[in-house]
């Protein structure tokens, strides 16, 4: 969101220039107040600019909006995030820093995003889930979650808030399934199969929440998770949520590896972690099924 200095830092340039413009010369009065009449024209139009970029990021169906980053010693890149998503929203970006040993918290603080320090690391979805939580206390009505290391592109988030905004969903994917390598195409085949799910891009970080969904997410049930992937989107469904993938573009990882899929070791324990999960969640949805469903009516006859 435009702060208020940002607002008079603005309106001062374009007042600065309009004097400037309009100053007199030796043309005359006339041409002195042709630039008037430009300059103010100018100073319209960029206020116009900046009212609808207000516009955009504080529509009733969703504001206020915030955008939640995940950071684990993302220093070469956390800044050029938070900026384009500051840029692409216009609203709060908070970085929640998952104990970090270089310079993220520096870097996520110059480029203007609120900074969480976590004192001890909670992995990839505990610091996700700080970043709901907090979402939740401050009356957050609308949270994107992205990826600190540049994947993500921020030209991206206004696509995932449109079903948001239209109450066509509660939960929006920004999908991109060709990023898939051969180890992460089986594993989101073999849990589709497993679970039911028919989402083309399990795993992805990218994606948009309303605050029935963020409330699902802030509450101790889903305090366990390691990802947010399958175990999230179990949770949605349980609560009867509208999940709803749209497709994105992403760029490579820029640095560093990813943590699931960068060999077939991680791979395995991943689908071992993720299926003993998958059984806890949906088994206990069914008993919860069960306990719920109303008797069969009697047969006549």
């Amino acid at each position: 969101m435009i702060s208020d200095e940002e607002r008079r830092l603005g309106v001062a340039s374009l007042v600065q220039a309009s004097e400037a413009n309009g100053r007199p010369s030796s043309l005359g009065k006339r041409q002195s107040s042709m630039w008037l009449v430009i300059g103010g024209r100018s100073f319209a139009l960029g206020s116009f600019f900046i009212l609808m970029t207000n516009y955009n990021a504080t529509s009733p169906a969703l504001a206020p909006l915030l955008v939640i980053i995940p950071a684990w010693n993302e220093e070469e890149t956390v800044a050029s995030v938070v900026s384009e998503a500051r840029r692409a929203c216009g609203c709060d970006v908070v970085v929640i820093d998952d104990a970090s040993t270089d310079d993220t918290v520096a870097r996520a603080r110059g480029a203007g995003a609120i900074v969480l320090p976590l004192r001890l690391q909670l992995k990839s979805w505990g610091a996700t889930q700080a970043g709901l939580r907090y979402a939740l206390k401050y009356g957050y009505r609308t949270v994107i979650t992205m990826d600190a290391d540049g994947q993500h592109e921020a030209a991206s988030l206004p696509a995932l808030l449109e079903p948001l905004g239209d109450g066509r969903a509660d939960v929006v994917i920004g999908a991109y399934p060709e990023r898939g390598s051969r180890a992460r195409k089986i594993t989101w085949t073999f849990f589709r199969k497993f679970t039911g799910l028919s989402h083309e891009d399990l795993t992805s970080g990218l994606r948009a929440y309303n605050r029935e969904a963020i409330t699902v997410l802030a509450a101790h049930a889903a305090t366990l998770l390691e990802y947010q992937d399958l175990g999230v989107l179990l949770l949605l469904r349980r609560a009867g949520l509208r999940i709803k993938e749209v497709p994105v573009t992403m760029n490579l990882r820029e640095t560093g590896k990813s943590r699931i899929f960068h060999s077939w070791f991680q791979v395995f324990f991943y689908l071992l972690h993720t299926g003993i999960l998958c059984l806890a969640k949906i088994g206990r949805s069914a008993r919860c099924e069960k306990l719920v469903s109303p008797p069969a009516p009697p047969r006549r006859g």
